[in-house]
């Protein structure tokens, strides 16, 4: 049997005429202005994710809410990559990670996998033959500050999920991610190799990130001197090295240069990239003001054969897309 049939209109008390409401005044500007102000501040803290709660906010916000008795743990992960200034490498990759299953080549010992996460990547993949999965201490990069965090990655990856850590003959898998950052390209010492082998482990049209520090700049022999203050003049090992004396050094053999570096030039660099992928995004750094004053006449002759672009350029950033 049907109903009574269901009435469309509103009752009169509860109509917005008899209400009143359609005669509100409205708030003027500077009002409405003042009142949003502390939720754009808020917006703002989230969107920076410099504290240890934005982090949460922001995890929470990709991942949905943690087990409340993890909330503490993930509390102290997030303030730790905070304190151990974790946060800005990831920071400038949000948008590359966020969607995404993610490989991080040469990730080191670092909280960049929870901050991440935290971001939006999808998973977290962590290729490092240096990490040690039970250490509780880490170090920060910039103040070279160690904390005790009373957490190992092994504990990230339990409270965490989504995170791993793999043995870097692993990263032979084929299609098994949409996102690669290869930190420290000049470390791989046969980088076209690595590059065909990630080639292989990224999805059609998936992305990979390089950062690669120009071995023939001023600073590219990865010692001392850092920079022209910093040289000592009474050091022999940094009177070979300065002013592009490593440019020339033939190393022998078992030399770090050898087996750490692999002193690959800019324009070779973009030769192989160009084989196994479609070049996004390249960005050559130059070195600071102070370096270019530095390359005498004299140093040109002797530098015969290098190029402003080998021996000036700091650093290339590179963003690009699987050739199918």
């Amino acid at each position: 049997m049907q109903g009574p049939p269901v009435s469309m209109t509103l009752d009169a008390q509860e109509s917005p005429e008899a209400t009143g409401a359609a005669d509100a005044p409205a708030k003027p500007p500077s009002v409405l202005i003042a009142e949003l102000m502390p939720l754009v501040e808020t917006a703002k803290e989230v969107r920076r994710a410099s504290t240890a709660e934005a982090l949460l906010f922001n995890y929470v916000l990709a991942n949905g809410a943690p087990k409340e008795r993890n909330l503490p743990s993930l509390l102290r992960l997030f303030q730790g990559a905070v304190e151990l200034e974790h946060v800005q490498f990831p920071l400038q990759l949000k948008a590359f990670c966020q969607g995404r299953d993610l490989l991080h080549l040469a990730c080191g010992q670092t909280l960049h996998c929870v901050v991440f996460r935290a971001l939006g990547a999808r998973s977290y993949s962590g290729v490092d033959e240096s990490v040690s999965l039970t250490r509780r201490k880490f170090r920060s990069r910039a103040s070279k500050q160690t904390i005790d965090l009373g957490l190992s990655l092994s504990d990230v990856t339990r409270l965490i999920p989504g995170i791993a850590f793999l043995k870097s003959d692993r990263i032979t898998l084929a299609e098994a991610f949409d996102g690669i950052v290869l930190q420290g390209a000049h470390k791989v010492v046969d980088l076209e190799g690595t590059l065909a082998q990630l080639h292989r482990a990224l999805r059609p049209r998936g992305q990979i990130w390089l950062s690669h520090d120009n071995f023939y700049s001023w600073s590219g022999h990865q010692g001392n001197p850092r920079s022209p203050g910093q040289y000592d003049a009474e050091d022999a090992d940094q009177r070979a090295l300065v002013d592009w004396g490593h440019v020339t050094f033939d190393p022998p053999e078992g030399h770090r240069f050898r087996t750490s570096l692999n002193r690959m030039r800019i324009v070779d660099l973009r030769r192989i990239v160009d084989t196994y992928f479609e070049v996004e995004q390249w960005k050559e750094i130059p070195d600071k003001a102070s370096i270019p004053p530095r390359l005498t006449p004299a140093l040109r002759r002797k530098l015969n054969g290098y190029t402003d672009q080998d021996l000036l350029t700091k650093q290339v950033i590179c963003r690009a897309t699987k050739r199918i």
